[in-house]
């Protein structure tokens, strides 16, 4: 009923496995140490830093629109080696000077 498909496909023993590539090689190299490389101290460290990036995200979660943009800004400048910006000081409105009276010398008499 399904001889076609054996002429397609072959007998139906399992395909002959094709010779792996060089890459193909290296890659399966480069997996088998990084299991040796995986200690329970290792492990332990990255679930640590995994658990402290949580953390800041949520703190960064509830900045406000323009401290998160403050922040960024911030941020960029200091990776492009740009010293921070100086902090505004609130313009203080004096009050406006009256102009002084010449002062008459007395008369000599």
């Amino acid at each position: 009923m399904f001889g076609f498909l054996k002429g397609m496909f072959g007998n139906g023993a399992a395909p002959k496995a094709r010779p792996l590539t060089e890459r193909e090689r290296a890659v399966q190299q480069i997996q088998a140490k990084a299991k040796n490389v995986m200690t329970p101290a290792r492990a332990e460290l990255i679930k640590n830093a995994m658990a402290v990036h949580k953390a800041k995200q949520t703190i960064l979660a509830e900045l406000s629109d323009e401290n998160r943009a403050k922040l960024v800004l911030l941020a960029l400048r200091m990776l492009m080696n740009e010293p921070p910006p100086k902090p505004v000081q609130p313009e203080v409105q004096k009050a406006p000077v009256k102009a002084k009276k010449p002062v008459s010398e007395p008369k000599k008499k």
